[in-house]
């Protein structure tokens, strides 16, 4: 059985985190379907490992990522509030 390990779930968080405020900012695309797409591409990461010797999936690295997509998400939506609050014009 494998250890719970914290440096690898705050680099998964980290990782899906970036990945979302970026994604985000960079791609037109809904946030809802952003998140969506990265959950999936987490999971498939997770699966893929089941056939890697020496990985395992695991339940909270997906959890890390789906805690990461929505701190990424909320990040830039705090970032463009206070934008917004500023008066600062956006560019599309």
């Amino acid at each position: 059985m494998a250890t719970f390990q914290w440096g690898d779930k705050i680099e998964h968080f980290l990782a899906f985190g970036v990945l979302a405020f970026l994604f985000s900012v960079f791609w037109a695309v809904s946030r809802g379907r952003l998140a969506l797409l990265l959950l999936v591409y987490g999971c498939g990461i997770e699966l893929f490992q089941m056939y890697i010797p020496g990985h395992l999936a695991s339940f909270f690295d997906i959890l890390a990522d789906l805690v990461g997509i929505g701190s990424g998400l909320l990040a830039l939506a705090i970032l463009e509030r206070m934008t917004m609050a500023a008066g600062i014009k956006q560019t599309d």
